[in-house]
């Protein structure tokens, strides 16, 4: 009876270290994840800084969405509140 209690403890012993290790392991993984990715946000900083258009046509990218989903938003709300009159006027 202790054998099998002994053997139960050892086998969830070696579960929790497999499951501690993946998480280190996908730990370790989203760290370089991370360097890689303001590694890069780093040098297109660098090029849109080199390149004056290029600054400009962004800040027009930028600006064109943010305008177009305040534009979205503002359809979906007046759809809601037009559906809600519908269905409670």
């Amino acid at each position: 009876m202790l054998l099998r209690e002994r053997s139960s403890l050892m086998n969830a012993h070696n579960e929790v270290d497999e499951a501690l290790s993946r998480a280190a392991e996908t730990q370790s993984m989203l760290a370089r994840q991370r360097n890689t990715i303001l590694s890069s946000s780093s040098r297109l900083g660098l090029i849109i800084d080199r390149v004056p258009g290029l600054n400009q046509l962004m800040n027009f990218i930028h600006r064109r969405r943010i305008k177009n989903e305040l534009i979205i938003a503002t359809v979906i709300a007046l759809c809601i509140c037009f559906t809600l009159w519908y269905m409670f006027g």
